[in-house]
């Protein structure tokens, strides 16, 4: 699992509703469908808005180090771009502060319930981007209340603004968090994060499915569980050398 956070410079809150947006980013799971052109855009907005936070690497080497991922972090030793051409990396119309990323293994998520694992990380990465007014995360798997976790965060200084099923809103650490069902498909700022974070899960399974054996322009199977090549994958990397990044998550 890959959880990224990017911190956006914007002149006003309208700003940050991707409806807003005029420019190329959506949300990942609007760009990145299951042919090369699309794994070609959703490239080039992750490259254009890694370039806006000036980072700019050149092969999978760099990208791994500019953004603190696990040096075991499987991915293909080759230079980026790797779908897209350095032409049809696009420019975006605002700065960014900041940029973090986790990615959290398969081993990892066994050893925790993956809705803690993954709301402690998402906080913790967004603690690492203060200050800044306001923060939009996503809600995990349709949960409601995100207060514990702010609250072991932050003790005192925080408040229950609102808690109902699409969007739940506190006020903790001098800003305002909010936390809304398909945030990636509302906001910019965690529109782009998607992307970001997207495409180093695409890199990682072109890496998993390359060991597997399986050659083809973007990865063979996605890994989700409604695909079914990942029975095929799983059953391919199950006789590789254990690897915690390619064991089947525990249910």
């Amino acid at each position: 699992m890959v959880v990224t956070g990017v911190l956006l410079e914007v002149p006003s809150e309208s700003v940050l509703l991707l409806s807003n947006h005029a420019g190329p980013v959506d949300d990942s799971k609007r760009i990145f469908r299951r042919d090369p052109g699309s794994y070609a855009r959703g490239e080039a907005i992750a490259l254009a808005t890694l370039r806006s936070a000036g980072i700019e690497p050149k092969d999978t080497d760099e990208l791994r180090e500019s953004l603190g991922l696990p040096e075991d972090l499987p991915m293909p030793g080759r230079g980026l771009p790797v779908w897209c051409s350095c032409g049809n990396i696009p420019r975006l119309e605002y700065r960014i502060l900041g940029i973090r990323t986790r990615a959290i293994s398969p081993a990892a998520l066994n050893e925790l319930n993956k809705f803690n694992r993954t709301v402690s990380c998402m906080i913790e990465m967004s603690l690492s981007l203060m200050p800044f007014e306001l923060c939009l995360l996503g809600k995990v798997g349709g949960r409601k209340f995100y207060g514990p976790f702010l609250w072991s965060a932050f003790g005192e200084d925080f408040t229950t603004i609102g808690e109902e099923p699409q969007e739940s809103r506190y006020e903790a650490g001098g800003a305002e968090w909010r936390f809304a069902v398909d945030a990636d498909a509302i906001y910019l700022p965690v529109a782009m994060a998607s992307v970001v974070g997207k495409y180093i899960r695409e890199l990682v399974m072109l890496e998993l499915n390359a060991r597997a054996g399986f050659s083809s322009p973007i990865p063979y199977c996605s890994g989700y569980p409604g695909d079914p090549r990942t029975q095929e994958l799983a059953k391919a990397l199950s006789d590789q050398p254990p690897d915690p990044w390619s064991i089947q998550r525990e249910r």
